[in-house]
């Protein structure tokens, strides 16, 4: 499902502006500066933002394909394009994507843990911290990533306790993040083990705690 949205969504963005399949088979950088060339207009937004989340999604739930793999630079540009254009877009969802994405992973293995909280910070200065899926995704990644005990549990209260709202157009997708923020609290001590002592091993299993995945979007908690 998500390579076929993929599929479409190019084909989409090659209606709109010709010549990007070829842009996408040339590389990241040869991307980047096709579409901060050819689709300058927030209209463009909405087709960037979900080919770039399809095409993540697919890369992240096939991590035995190299290829797709490799390819996982070319969904990053354009997303990022996407919030060049329209920063508020769907909740601020192209920052929420792109913060996941940078803090997921450790700096050794190519994250980037402080800009991704610089795009959740933002993205919730954008929703006035009313979609609460950024906060979730927040915790689960940048403060999981950092071990960031109580900037965890203070961004995970903060989705558990907050009013529902029958008439909010984020009241589904609240309801889910409410949902998880309970389950990942729940987890807190296994997420964020107690400090070893010196010469003290380690419990078992403790280091495979952490997230490894990206996870980035669609029938998940990133979802926007």
């Amino acid at each position: 499902m998500y390579a076929r949205a993929r599929e479409l969504g190019l084909q989409l963005l090659e209606q709109m502006a010709p010549g990007l399949l070829a842009a996408t088979r040339a590389g990241p950088e040869r991307l980047n500066q096709f579409v901060r060339r050819e689709l300058d207009d927030a209209a463009d937004a909405p087709a960037l933002f979900w080919t770039g989340v399809a095409w993540g999604q697919q890369i992240d739930i096939s991590r035995d394909d190299p290829a797709l793999i490799a390819d996982l630079p070319l969904p990053r540009v354009l997303v990022q394009r996407s919030v060049d254009l329209d920063e508020s877009y769907q909740q601020a969802a192209g920052h929420t994507f792109l913060g996941y994405d940078a803090s997921i992973l450790s700096p050794a293995l190519g994250g980037d843990p402080e800009r991704g909280r610089e795009h959740f910070e933002r993205a919730l200065a954008l929703t006035g911290r009313d979609a609460l899926l950024v906060q979730l995704n927040y915790a689960r990644s940048y403060a999981t990533q950092t071990q960031r005990r109580e900037l965890f549990r203070a961004l995970l209260n903060e989705v558990v306790t907050a009013p529902e709202r029958g008439s909010d157009r984020n009241a589904l997708a609240n309801q889910v993040a409410r949902r998880r923020a309970q389950q990942l609290l729940d987890q807190i001590d296994e997420l964020f083990p107690a400090a070893i002592a010196p010469g003290q091993a380690a419990a078992p299993g403790r280091e495979s705690s952490l997230p490894t995945r990206t996870n980035p979007k669609g029938g998940h908690d990133e979802a926007p």
